[in-house]
């Protein structure tokens, strides 16, 4: 079962959970998202840094896959209702999440040691 996209009130598209969460239940499973490599930031074309998602992973180097998923409908939030797993491919609840809810992460969580400066803003 997957959730849905829909219009969002934090920023163009988002995800939606397409049924209730319970706290710790795997709401995205991107295990299975074909395609995901490593390239440096800069080697991206205009269209892959405004389509794809991007998983920086040290110094000017990332995670990104051509591949359309429930990622890239993803919105950020400072207070998330889902928990980033990067290196097991899959992301959790939270807190518990009704059906209908936008699924947010926090972009900015994601543990590595050369930790990025993020302004205010985000």
């Amino acid at each position: 079962m997957q959730n849905y996209i829909s219009d969002s009130t934090i920023s163009g598209k988002g995800l939606f959970a397409i049924k209730d969460y319970k706290k710790d239940d795997v709401v995205v499973d991107y295990r299975n998202v074909e395609g995901w490599y490593i390239t440096k930031l800069n080697e991206l074309t205009e269209y892959q840094t405004s389509h794809n998602w991007i998983i920086e992973i040290e110094n000017n180097c990332c995670w990104t896959t051509d591949t359309l998923s429930d990622l890239n409908y993803m919105n950020h939030s400072r207070t998330p209702n889902c928990n980033w797993h990067i290196e097991e491919k899959f992301i959790t609840a939270a807190k518990d999440i009704s059906k209908g809810e936008e699924l947010t992460i926090d972009y900015r969580i994601e543990k590595r040691s050369n930790r990025v400066s993020f302004p205010e803003w985000i």
